[in-house]
């Protein structure tokens, strides 16, 4: 069971816990009174005793965590009491003291069974039982001469009526809980979801790094320039484990983030040509992303391209910006499914973002991957 589920059954328990304490109240009130009033009065302490004893076991099974086990055997009881005590107290008392007075409070009691009943059981169970009860206080009233018929059909359809009501409220509300305890493991599933994402996103590059800092056949010239790479993918997972947020970048307008982006990357035959667009200032949220996009875009080159050019191209007007990076290298199936790093790195982390990406190869043709936003 849900939590939300377990806080809106504690919170039904409670309720009932409160409505049988007013009725014990009640009958502790009228008690001495209907001593006094009845012609059998030990059949009357009988009858308050056993309401004690059964409201105690209730009580119980309502307080406990785990009632669900109990809440049958403790609704079955409580019907079987409520509906004897309708023949019981009346039989105790004195003719005059069986009708229109507290004394006989067997009735009220019957009708919080009914309730508590309707609450604990399935409510088709609980439609039956609340049906039953009805019936018996049909019958135990018939017995009275005094009591007049069209009361007697009033009282019973109130143990409907209550009894109906209680099973469309616990149900409702039972209902309302499940589903916000299936939103909230919606939720947690979408949050781990996405911290397995942004584990991913933010250890990519940085694998990458490792990886070809570990091969043998790396040349030196590209080992050193890994070297900067690693020390710079260090101090931005450092932040993520420490502060719990990604490291903030010195970079403002598209010519800082190139900057940054291409940090590391001397061993490639790179060429940059970016002075109509150095000078464009971005947005604030946009800058990391595009960093580690135009990183893993030169990771892959390094990897995978066996270039002998790659060109670093980039734009801007008033009103948007563009960069474009191309190589000569082998190219690759646009049919075949992307890698982790372009479909997540490059294309999911930028589009989110409101940044077009377009992707153009064919094999042995080379690979030019184009981004650009509005300023």
């Amino acid at each position: 069971m849900g939590q939300v589920r377990q806080l809106a059954d504690q919170g039904m328990g409670l309720s009932l816990v409160a409505l049988r304490v007013v009725v014990l109240g009640q009958i502790s009130m009228v008690a001495r009174a209907g001593v006094a009033a009845a012609d059998r009065p030990h059949l009357y302490v009988a009858a308050i005793f056993v309401v004690f004893v059964s409201s105690a076991v209730l009580v119980t099974c309502l307080m406990l965590a785990r009632r669900r086990g109990c809440a049958p055997y403790v609704a079955a009881t409580e019907a079987l009491v409520s509906m004897g005590l309708l023949f019981l107290v009346p039989s105790s008392l004195a003719p005059t003291a069986i009708v229109g007075t507290w004394e006989n409070w067997a009735p009220a009691f019957a009708l919080n069974s009914a309730v508590a009943v309707c609450i604990l059981l399935p409510w088709r169970m609980g439609a039956v039982v609340s049906g039953l009860i009805a019936v018996f206080y049909l019958i135990s009233g018939a017995a009275d001469p005094s009591a007049s018929s069209g009361s007697l059909l009033a009282n019973a359809l109130t143990y409907l009526g209550l009894g109906f009501a209680s099973i469309g409220f616990s149900t409702w509300l039972r209902r309302v809980a499940a589903a916000a305890d299936d939103a909230k493991a919606q939720a947690v599933e979408a949050t781990r979801s996405l911290e397995r994402e942004r584990y991913r996103v933010s250890v990519h590059d940085a694998t990458t790094i490792l990886r070809q800092l570990a091969d043998p056949a790396v040349p030196d010239p590209v080992i050193r320039a890994l070297r900067k790479q690693a020390l710079d993918e260090s101090h931005r997972l450092r932040a993520l484990l420490e502060e719990g947020r990604t490291l903030t970048l010195e970079a403002h307008t598209l010519g800082d983030v190139l900057d940054r982006a291409l940090l590391g990357f001397e061993d490639l035959p790179l060429v940059r040509n970016s002075d109509l667009g150095d000078c464009a200032t971005l947005p604030e949220p946009l800058i990391e992303p595009l960093t580690l996009a135009v990183r893993t875009l030169l990771h892959n080159v390094r990897t995978h391209a066996k270039a002998r050019q790659v060109y670093v191209h980039a734009t801007a007007d008033e009103d948007s910006w563009e960069v474009e990076v191309r190589d000569d290298g082998q190219g690759f199936d646009p049919t075949t499914p992307l890698g982790f790093g372009l479909r997540h790195q490059v294309i999911n982390q930028l589009e989110r973002r409101g940044v077009r990406v377009l992707i153009d190869t064919s094999p042995n043709e080379g690979t030019s991957v184009t981004v650009g936003g509005t300023r």
